[in-house]
């Protein structure tokens, strides 16, 4: 019988040979995951077949004790040589982003940028980098970042970069919802929602807003009448998820006046939130992330809960045109009906968009104001004489009109801290040869993120006193103010569909707060802090507002 072939060479030539093969398929799994980046389970089952071929090839089929410590010296070696030559390759000359700056550890692996996302500090981290760097910054090893207000068509508008990456990884098993769309899918789906927030429907909205705020006020005069110190930023969330509740399913969840998220609806949120967020930077990890359950659960639970939401309101008719009157196509035949599992996933973006960001905006005003007793007294001046005037803005959107410096204030906090500070990244499409970018040439298959903080906070965009809130800014002359570059709802197709409701959910609250209450901070509150407290996690978590509340006569 024939001998193996390895049997005929000495043991030391024999792991020699062994050690050479292992590290030769290593670098050629390099080659072939170049070529196609592969999911996690892919990448292992590649290497693991790999190997077991390498192996077969040199040892044959006995079986034994010392077969399991070869295969685990193949591996080891198969593997080390693929990660040493991933390393080498992402820091050469010749990788397509060499000419990029960037930090070493942010060339070399995503680490850095989930590390970052998961303290929820990571469009802080990108401002440090881009001070350093520049305009331009290589954020991962197939990934950057680039501050540039040319960047923004180019890469966001509507003849700019598809989704792809970052947004992949999100998508859920069965059904894509409208934030991860794109095409004509996105478009179709777009549709559907314009008309559930178009003209015809804001001025119900509105309304809605309207009666939240009176629910509002009422629990707040009972606590500013006991002079107890209000957290500001618990009772604006519970406003925004009760007035998602209404607008978006036509029945408010009750928890303002319950007081609490009796529901925990937040926290759902917040958990998903930080697990989108991871996925998003590792999108060959994804949803089959099945063994960090910490992750996949949240990312479920949320959904779950979106699922029941869509499932209550379907079972009701429609008693105003809510969102879902529109998505569950009760203002048609029913023709083109989406899936339960497709309206379950509008209903995630729905609660997110639709509650915790506008409340997030909200508390943000509201802080820089109390910050800025100059600016607090302008626009408080401007609500009192619309109201002389007639006027109740917190009860009619038509009323909006005539208070330009409360809309100054609401822009110049959505430029210092805006609710979605990273935004998500587009990819240069594979063939597309690579794209010029504000100067720039982008390779093709490169993740390109554009982030309103970074724009927002450009000097050459926004000055003088760049980082200073100014709200005259908006209004008076001798200010540089950029408005191409001003995009806190995003920019281009995909930017927020809801942007026109925000905005009128915003000033309904921020108006009847700021004409019934003199606010200020509570004492001991280190307000310069505050900022400093606030992360990231896709969207932006407001820390507590502690103030005092007395009513105004």
């Amino acid at each position: 019988m024939p001998m193996d072939l390895l049997e005929l060479i000495r043991p030391v030539e024999t792991m020699d040979i062994l050690t050479a093969s292992a590290a030769a398929t290593g670098i050629a799994l390099h080659q072939l995951f170049r070529l196609r980046e592969p999911n996690i389970l892919g990448a292992v089952f590649t290497v693991a077949s790999a190997d077991a071929a390498l192996y077969a090839l040199l040892k044959g089929p006995k079986m034994g004790r010392a077969t399991l410590s070869i295969l685990c010296w193949i591996t080891g070696t198969s593997v080390a040589s693929l990660l040493l030559s991933m390393a080498v390759y992402r820091l050469s000359p010749w990788h397509p982003l060499a000419h990029i700056p960037g930090p070493t550890t942010y060339k070399l692996t995503r680490l850095r940028t989930v590390l970052s996302s998961w303290r929820g500090t990571h469009y802080t981290a990108m401002k440090r980098l881009h001070t350093k760097y520049g305009p331009i910054v290589r954020m991962g090893p197939n990934a950057i970042s680039i501050v540039d207000v040319g960047a923004v068509s180019s890469v966001l508008g509507a003849s700019g970069l598809p989704k792809d990456h970052y947004y992949r990884a999100r998508h859920p098993p069965t059904a894509d919802s409208l934030l991860v769309m794109t095409g004509t899918a996105h478009a179709h789906r777009r549709r559907i929602w314009n008309r559930g927030l178009g003209q015809e429907t804001l001025p119900i909205h509105a309304r809605a807003a309207t009666a939240g705020v009176e629910r509002l006020r009422q629990q707040l005069d009972k606590l500013a009448d006991g002079q107890t110190c209000v957290n500001m930023t618990d009772w604006i969330r519970l406003y925004g998820f009760d007035f998602m509740g209404e607008f978006a399913f036509g029945k408010e969840f009750g928890l303002v006046q319950a007081g609490t998220d009796s529901i925990g609806v937040w926290r759902a949120i917040q958990r998903f939130l930080v697990a989108h967020d991871i996925v998003g930077h590792l999108p060959w990890l994804g949803i089959r992330a099945a063994f960090i359950p910490g992750l996949v659960t949240a990312l479920i639970a949320l959904r779950n809960f979106a699922r029941k939401c869509v499932q209550d309101r379907l079972k009701r008719p429609a008693t105003t045109l809510d969102l879902w009157y529109y998505l569950g196509t009760e203002d048609s035949d029913g023709a083109g009906r989406l899936r339960p599992d497709e309206l379950a996933a509008d209903g995630t973006l729905a609660l997110v968009a639709g509650s915790d960001t506008s409340a997030s905006a909200m508390v943000c005003t509201l802080f820089f104001l109390l910050s800025n007793p100059d600016s607090l007294a302008k626009a408080r001046t401007e609500i009192d004489a619309v109201v002389a005037n007639g006027m109740t803005p917190w009860a009619s959107a038509d009323d909006h009109g005539a208070l330009p410096f409360m809309n100054a204030c609401i822009d110049e906090s959505l430029r210092l801290m805006p609710v979605v500070p990273t935004n998500g990244s587009r990819c240069v499409p594979i063939g597309s040869g690579g794209k010029h970018i504000a100067g720039y040439f982008i390779p093709e298959d490169t993740e390109v993120f554009v982030s309103p903080y970074q724009l927002h906070r450009d000097p050459r965009y926004f000055s003088p006193k760049t980082e200073e809130y100014r709200p005259e800014r908006w209004l008076e002359p001798g200010w540089i103010t950029t408005r191409d570059a001003f995009i806190p709802f995003s920019a281009g197709p995909s930017q927020c569909v809801g942007k026109n409701l925000a905005r009128i959910e915003i000033i309904i609250a921020l108006t009847a707060l700021l004409r019934n209450y003199d606010i200020a901070f509570a004492p001991g509150f280190r307000a310069e802090s505050f900022l400093d407290q606030v992360t990231e996690h896709i969207v932006i978590d407001v820390p507590s507002l502690p103030v005092l509340l007395t009513r105004r006569v």
